[in-house]
């Protein structure tokens, strides 16, 4: 897994979600909490050769059950990847304006800080 060079620096998370949408709320909500979302080429790149470097700390998981194809990608990930996973299955990210979702990417946010740092 990659480490943290310092609390400076800022957490790197890459996303996999079913749909555009879905992934750009919650990109919208880590960077609002600071958190560097990874660009896509850079996670598929990654994907296709899991090198012995993770491009991210931690992958933030967001799939629907029918999306085959992500989970194949999931699998090959969860068996050849040392990056923690953590799965997301919340409405609170598809109102991310709301009182409830700014609390709930805030506690998004500590989680993943907190899993990249374990």
């Amino acid at each position: 897994m990659g480490t943290l060079q310092s609390t400076t620096e800022p957490l790197r998370v890459a996303i996999i979600a079913s749909s555009a949408r879905q992934k750009l709320n919650l990109k919208s909500i880590l960077e609002s909490n600071s958190i560097r979302v990874i660009p896509e080429d850079e996670l598929a790149s990654y994907l296709a050769s899991v090198q012995s470097e993770p491009v991210a700390d931690v992958l933030l998981v967001d799939l629907d059950e029918a999306d085959e194809q992500g989970i194949e990608t999931l699998d090959a990930l969860i068996e050849k990847s040392k990056l923690p996973i953590l799965y997301n299955d919340s409405a609170a990210t598809r109102n991310q304006f709301s009182a409830n979702g700014l609390a709930w990417g805030r506690r998004l946010a500590e989680k993943l800080l907190e899993m990249a740092l374990a």
